[in-house]
């Protein structure tokens, strides 16, 4: 019964929180932070809702604290070099209020190094800022696949050097190339990203890949192409894009042993699509249907 009323309560705060102004600010709507922190207490135990965020702090919808309450952990892609005042305390409102675990984030997607030493210093660099400022871990993402630029040799020692520095920080793979059982490090949780990706059988695969980790499939709320959905899906959406349904709602249903959830690129960009004054329409209805997995 107690985890029926707390549920009810994190419905009803998806369904009806209403955005708040640019300015990071304490809310002057009420939040229901013991409920909050007791859903989001264990997220191991359940699936979960994740979330990258670009342009952290300039703009309306890159406002930890305008973000829906119930969702589960936000990953900061950028600015977080230099974290002023007002960025300080919307980490700090988030954390405290929602309960929001909030992680850094790495791209190694642009990589133009081969070195070694030179990626593994710019991880732990990252790990350093975590602590630093409180946030709750790191996820790093590495490029689409192995180059080059990126050996499987070189995911290895990054991960390795990540490992010794993070301490109880919370870490996350994204795009790994590697299987699970090649590495000593284990992630919290695995999401693939694969940016215009057509086929769900790409999450099958990987997941499988990482058997034992929770694993996440993804989609881009900035991509035109999320309404043409996956070419290989079975299901049939008789009003969606070729009988397809959105990439959005797609990765809700797809199913695996080791499905921890998903995670969603670029929430920001859903601030501005409302449902009267209600920001983030898209995005709450995404956390109200993983909630109810």
């Amino acid at each position: 019964m107690k985890k029926i009323m707390i549920f009810a309560s994190l419905l009803a705060v998806v369904a009806c929180t209403e955005g708040e102004p640019m300015q990071v600010e304490t809310p002057q709507r009420s939040v229901n932070t013991q409920a909050l922190a007791q859903y989001k207490a264990n997220l191991s135990s359940r699936q979960v809702t994740m979330g990258a965020l670009y342009n952290w702090g300039k703009e309306a919808g890159a406002i930890l604290m305008n973000m829906p309450d119930s969702l589960d952990i936000v990953i900061v892609k950028d600015n977080y070099n230099a974290i002023n005042g007002a960025l300080k305390n919307d980490l700090s409102s988030v954390q405290s209020q929602k309960a929001t675990k909030v992680l850094i984030g790495v791209d190694f997607t642009g990589i133009n190094t081969t070195t070694a030493e030179v990626l593994s210093k710019q991880a732990t660099d990252a790990v350093a800022i975590a602590k630093a400022n409180g946030f709750n871990g790191v996820s790093i993402e590495f490029p689409q696949a192995a180059s080059e630029f990126f050996s499987a040799t070189s995911f290895n020692t990054v991960l390795t050097e990540v490992a010794k520095a993070k301490g109880d920080l919370l870490l996350v793979y994204e795009n790994p190339y590697e299987q699970a059982s090649t590495l000593s490090v284990t992630p919290n949780w695995v999401v693939y990203r694969k940016k215009n990706n057509e086929l769900l059988k790409s999450f099958t695969l990987q997941a499988a890949q990482w058997a034992n980790v929770r694993y996440l499939p993804s989609a881009d709320l900035s991509e035109d192409s999320n309404d043409a959905g996956f070419t290989d899906s079975e299901l049939f959406a008789p009003d969606g894009k070729d009988g397809r349904l959105p990439r959005t709602t797609e990765i809700i249903k797809w199913k695996a042993a080791n499905k921890g959830g998903v995670a969603l690129y670029h929430i920001e960009k859903d601030y501005y699509n409302q449902s009267g004054k209600v920001t983030y329409k898209n995005l709450r209805k995404i956390i109200s249907e993983v909630q109810k997995q």
